[in-house]
């Protein structure tokens, strides 16, 4: 679902051995050209394929049971089962929709802040908290 996008850390700028202003102006120049020009192409591409990847849009229609594992940052949910624990992919810090085309149900006893009843043809809003406490990674329900 999600994709991982390392920090942003250029390369490290090491100032001129000789200590006249044209030697430090070409040092500047030298490494904005060559080294961090590169970095930022190879750092924005990166950033392209993230955000390009298959994670947009509804993912596959996934049906109530104990437990999910959502692939896409939308699904529909279908049948009247109930879910206690939607299983978050590594690394993931954010939302899913969740539509119900039956009516669901959230139970508490997995990973589900507040049990919640989720009616035909409405969605819901899942927000991951991976600090939650006192027993680790919460989703909170949010229905319209």
């Amino acid at each position: 679902m999600n994709q991982s996008l390392s920090a942003y850390n250029p390369p490290s700028f090491f100032l001129p051995s000789e200590r006249d202003y044209q030697s430090f102006i070409n040092a500047v120049r030298d490494y904005l050209e060559n080294e961090l020009s590169q970095y930022q192409i190879q750092f924005i591409q990166k950033m392209i394929d993230v955000l390009n990847t298959g994670t947009q849009a509804f993912g596959s229609d996934i049906v109530a049971v104990t437990t999910i594992a959502p692939t896409n940052w939308a699904h529909r949910i279908a049948g009247t089962g109930t879910i206690q624990t939607i299983t978050p992919p590594n690394g993931f810090q954010s939302f899913i929709v969740l539509l119900s085309l039956n009516g669901f149900t959230f139970a508490g006893g997995g990973n589900i802040s507040n049990p919640t009843v989720v009616t035909m043809g409405h969605p819901a809003l899942c927000i991951f908290d991976p600090t939650a406490a006192p027993s680790g990674q919460k989703w909170w329900i949010l229905t319209a």
